[in-house]
């Protein structure tokens, strides 16, 4: 069976969603991230910090190139795997690739007070500061997003419904 991946801006439920299907499918969830700080042994802001985000991303090259070639697995993405087009093409190896997406204000919602997003990083005073970003990155990655075919809107859809239309369509 083919994977199902999971792509989208971060705070669109990639995490959530992969949970919940890896839990109705019985398949392993891989959270690159995660797994990436575990090789690592420091976290996604700790490798921004002393390696920089160049680094981050052939890590995140390497992982898609290696994960490719399984099956029978969910696979929740990075919000700027999406940047190096390989890794676009490895992930669509053998996969459905489903983009979630939300409005800049429930991304906001739900990661103003997450201190695991370097490029977010700011000061808990600025608060417009960190929206403006989301707004930047967004309207820089709007394209890239737009190039996966089947797109999710999260913003007002319970999680487990999210997860069933996945389902339905990785059924297809």
């Amino acid at each position: 069976m083919k994977n199902i991946v999971l792509f989208g801006f971060m705070g669109t439920g990639k995490s959530l969603i992969g949970k919940i299907l890896s839990q109705k499918l019985n398949y392993p969830l891989i959270e690159m991230d995660q797994e990436i700080e575990n090789n690592e042994g420091l976290t996604i802001s700790k490798i921004f910090e002393e390696k920089g985000e160049s680094y981050f991303r052939s890590l995140e090259l390497e992982l898609s190139e290696k994960i490719s070639n399984s099956s029978s697995k969910i696979i929740s993405t990075g919000g700027g795997i999406i940047l190096n087009d390989k890794n676009i093409i490895n992930l669509s190896k053998n996969s459905l690739c489903v983009c979630l997406n939300a409005n800049p204000s429930t991304i906001f919602n739900r990661i103003c007070n997450d201190k695991n997003r370097p490029l977010l990083d700011s000061d808990d005073n600025h608060i417009e500061e960190k929206f403006e970003r989301i707004l930047k990155l967004l309207n820089d990655r709007k394209l890239l997003y737009q190039k996966i075919p089947f797109q999710i809107d999260t913003d007002d859809l319970d999680p487990d419904l999210i997860s069933d239309m996945i389902i339905t369509e990785y059924k297809k």
